[in-house]
Order: structure tokens, then C-alpha cells, then sequence
């Protein structure tokens, strides 16, 4: 009777040890799981009817539902001449969230604009080649990269399967999902439509593609201060954005005059950086080499403001930070990023 006594106590010991042991896992999966879901839901939140509220990951602006559609990279000519070496007026690049210009070669420079899918023009152009650099921060978003063609060292990366990206090319075999604009001439006359991309999506099967690390934003407030920087030089591009006060945006401006679009709409932004890159010529054409990985200065502009700060581009991201290493939060709406060359 004292040894099944004994045996009693010892066993029910045992029992509240594991009970103990249970909720304590339990607790930590929990928190483990909210932890995860708080990391895979940055762009939703709660509304006042307790309905979700929708970002988009490129621009922060409230979208209808959550995206899970691929995110659309476009190669755009900016080659600004005279008669027959003219790619203007550009079409589709105001629908674009984010907008990168890097030079390619010579004084020429080429825009890669990033749009949601569901956001996409029905003419977008002239579709030019690609390079090691766009193709690199063009894997930054997951996105499909849409181009003509390339350098001769971009090529065999794209053969080598270097990046992470589904690559539309019109030089490939995908040459079907571009047409010719007979009011120009090759190769500043190619353009591609959203009802295209979509038909190469539905081919494809891209479902879900959507996986990066958004940028952090904040909410516009019609009644922050402005700032004093009312005009920004880019020299080496002969570009200059001017700030409207009164509609809280940058004006692009290019060989002073207004940048237009084909629908004659001035090419403007929310937010504007310039990114400082290392910079090399590696060829009689002109060609670049960009260093995109590592660090350096940028200056970020909102509301007329200048902030001094740098980038980081760790894990093939690419993250802006101001003077005292905190995040960038940017205004909801589009950014256009000027690479140029420095530290």
C-alpha cells in the first residue's frame, strides 16, 4: 500500500511536469506563429470595420486585395536626339511604381520601370536591351523582366540561369509578344502591351511569384512643412526635378524641357533618390560596369525635403537609410531612384 502511495505522487508529479512543459511549447508556438504571420502580412492591416486593408509592396498605396500577382520589369529607351535617333515621347512610364535610370553607354541612359500587374498600360515603350545591373535589381523584386535582347554579358548570364526572374525577351523566342509602331524605326519603335504580358503569364503558369522585402511607408499629410529644395541636377543626365508646392510632386525635366509622355503628361514623382554607384567603362562602346551590391550615399527627396543618408543592399535587397541608420519610410505613391556615379 505505501509503495502504490508513493507511486501515485511520483506519476502525478510526472503528469504536471508534462502539462507544464505542453502549455509552455504551445505558448511559444503560438507566438512563433503570429511572429511569422506579422513577417508575411507588412501590407495588410486592419481597418475601422475590422476589414482588412491592402498596400501594395511597391508603392504603399491601398490596393483592393492582397497581390499575388509577378510584378512587371520593363526595359524603356531615353535615347534623346534629333529625327530618327529619338525614342520620345515614351509610353507607359508614369503607370510605373518605381523607375530606375542607369547609364547603359556613351551619354545615353535607360529607364527600368517596375508596375504592378494589374496596373500595366496598353502600350509601354520602346523596349530596349538589357544589362548585368538592371537584370540584377530587376531579381530584387521576383519580377518578369521584360526586354530586347542585351549585352553580350547579360546574355550568357541569362543562359547560365544567373538570376532569379522569368525573362521575356522579344530577340528570343517570345518575339510574338511585341509589335512594331510604324510611326518610328528600329530599334526605338518596339513596344509591348499589358494584355501581351498577361497572355506570357497564363503560358507560363506564373502564379504567386510575389516574394521580397518591401520598403517601409508612411502616410501622406497634406500639411507637413515643405522644404527648401525646390530643384534637383542631375548634370550628367541634363535632367532637373523641380518641386511643385502646391501639388507635392517632382516635375521631371530633361535638355530643359518638360519630360512628356505619349499622352503629353509631364513625367513626375513622389519620392526621388539618387543613389551614388561605382561606375567603370569596360568597353570602346561605352558599355558600364555598376557595382549594385554593398553600400554607399543616397539622397532621398519628399515634400521638398532633402535627407542625406546611404543603401545597403544586403540578401539582394536594396534598403535606404538616413544619417542615423534608420530606415527610410517613404510617402505612399511612386519613386523614381538616379543612379549616378560615386561613393
Amino acid at each position: 500500500m505505501q509503495v502504490s502511495r508513493r507511486n501515485f505522487y511520483i506519476n502525478r508529479r510526472i503528469i504536471i511536469i508534462f502539462l507544464c512543459l505542453s502549455v509552455f511549447i504551445f505558448i511559444g508556438c503560438v507566438k512563433q506563429n503570429e511572429k511569422q504571420a506579422n513577417s508575411n502580412n507588412e501590407n495588410k492591416q486592419t481597418g475601422s470595420n475590422d476589414e482588412p486593408v491592402y498596400y501594395s509592396l511597391l508603392d504603399g498605396k491601398i490596393i483592393s486585395q492582397e497581390n499575388k500577382d509577378p510584378f512587371i520589369t520593363l526595359m524603356i529607351d531615353n535615347s534623346i536626339g534629333s529625327g530618327l535617333i529619338d525614342s520620345r515621347p515614351v509610353a507607359g512610364i508614369n503607370s510605373a511604381s518605381i523607375v530606375y535610370e542607369f547609364p547603359v553607354e556613351a551619354s545615353i541612359t535607360r529607364f527600368m520601370g517596375i508596375f504592378e500587374l494589374s496596373n500595366l498600360p496598353e502600350k509601354i515603350g520602346p523596349i530596349r536591351s538589357a544589362r548585368p545591373y538592371f537584370a540584377g535589381l530587376a531579381e530584387e523584386y521576383r519580377a518578369i523582366y521584360v526586354h530586347a535582347g542585351g549585352s553580350p554579358q547579360v546574355i550568357d548570364e541569362f543562359k547560365q540561369e544567373k538570376y532569379n526572374i522569368y525573362n521575356l525577351d522579344e530577340i528570343s523566342a517570345n518575339g510574338n509578344y511585341f509589335w512594331r509602331d510604324n510611326f518610328g524605326i528600329p530599334p526605338f519603335n518596339l513596344y509591348i502591351s499589358s494584355n501581351f504580358i498577361n497572355k506570357f503569364i497564363q503560358k507560363r503558369n506564373i502564379l504567386n511569384y510575389t516574394d521580397f522585402r518591401p520598403w517601409s511607408f508612411r502616410d501622406n499629410k497634406s500639411d507637413e512643412e515643405n522644404g527648401v529644395i525646390n530643384q534637383i541636377e542631375i548634370s550628367e543626365y541634363k535632367v532637373r526635378w523641380q518641386y511643385d508646392n502646391d501639388k507635392k510632386i517632382y516635375f521631371r525635366y530633361q535638355n530643359n524641357k518638360p519630360y512628356l509622355d505619349d499622352e503629353n503628361n509631364q513625367v513626375s514623382t513622389i519620392n526621388l533618390i539618387v543613389q551614388k554607384m561605382s561606375i567603370l567603362v569596360i568597353d570602346t562602346i561605352g558599355r558600364r560596369e555598376i557595382k549594385i551590391d554593398g553600400r554607399g550615399t543616397a539622397y532621398i527627396y519628399m515634400y521638398g525635403n532633402k535627407i542625406e543618408g546611404s543603401w545597403i543592399r544586403d540578401d539582394d535587397r536594396t534598403i535606404f537609410y538616413d544619417q542615423d541608420g534608420k530606415e527610410i519610410k517613404f510617402l505612399r505613391g511612386n519613386t523614381w531612384i538616379e543612379i549616378i556615379g560615386g561613393k
